[in-house]
């Protein structure tokens, strides 16, 4: 009974989520929807296989959302090494972030873990948080790495799919996520990867219709992307 009642909330989600968890991290997916409180859970695990932490977002989508969520993650220090963000139903997302410890491990203090939660509870509350200001020490390979934004006009037929490649440094993907919802546009999907100094960052944006963006609103995001990655002159 159990299985059958798996098999009958995953049947109504897209195919893309599905496919992207393995079937040991469905359940815990499956667990999530169903205690989702008013459309909205947060959970939080460890996976000592992969050497990371998992935070697992349901959440109703609302303007700014994503950017919230990644600037609360950001405020506590710790690296998002991956991230997805799935439009999974009718309002609602499922975000997922892949987090380590500033030692490159999974969280291990409880009470880390309990901070972390309820700042993102809160951004679900409706709580906004602004992307960290920190000084950072930019490094020669950063220096090499230069910043491409560019669209993929074949990623996707709904929305339009904005890749970010850049040098990776603290809470990038939180500003990244901020540029994007000050230009008034939605995230609909997102899918974040780490390669040691280097990010490539897809977001799956469209209008508040729901459309994909028109050219002038594109060009409005490629300049506000293209500002946050650049590295500071004097850093």
């Amino acid at each position: 009974e159990e299985r059958r009642a798996a098999g009958r909330l995953l049947k109504r989600l897209p195919w893309r989520p599905v496919m992207h968890f393995r079937p040991r991290q469905l359940k815990h997916v499956v667990r999530l929807l169903r205690k989702g409180k008013r459309g909205q859970a947060v959970d939080i695990r460890t996976d000592d296989m992969r050497g990371e932490t998992q935070i697992l977002v349901l959440a109703k989508n609302r303007e700014g959302l994503f950017a919230g969520l990644t600037s609360a993650i950001a405020a506590v220090h710790i690296e998002i090494v991956a991230a997805h963000a799935f439009d999974i139903r009718e309002g609602q997302v499922l975000d997922v972030f892949h987090v380590q410890d500033a030692g490159r491990k999974p969280m291990r203090i409880e009470n880390d873990i309990e901070r972390l939660k309820a700042r993102i509870e809160k951004v679900l509350e409706g709580a906004h948080f602004e992307p960290p200001t920190e000084v950072m020490k930019v490094n020669v390979l950063m220096r090499r790495l230069p910043v491409v934004v560019r669209e993929l006009p074949f990623a996707s037929s709904r929305q339009t799919a904005i890749q970010v490649s850049a040098a990776d440094r603290p809470g990038l993907l939180a500003e990244l996520s901020h540029a994007i919802a000050t230009a008034g546009v939605d995230i609909r999907g997102a899918s974040i990867s780490t390669f040691g100094e280097k990010v490539v960052d897809v977001f799956f944006l469209a209008d508040r219709q729901g459309n994909p963006l028109h050219a002038k609103a594109v060009d409005d995001v490629f300049n506000r992307l293209q500002q946050v990655a650049e590295l500071p002159e004097d850093s």
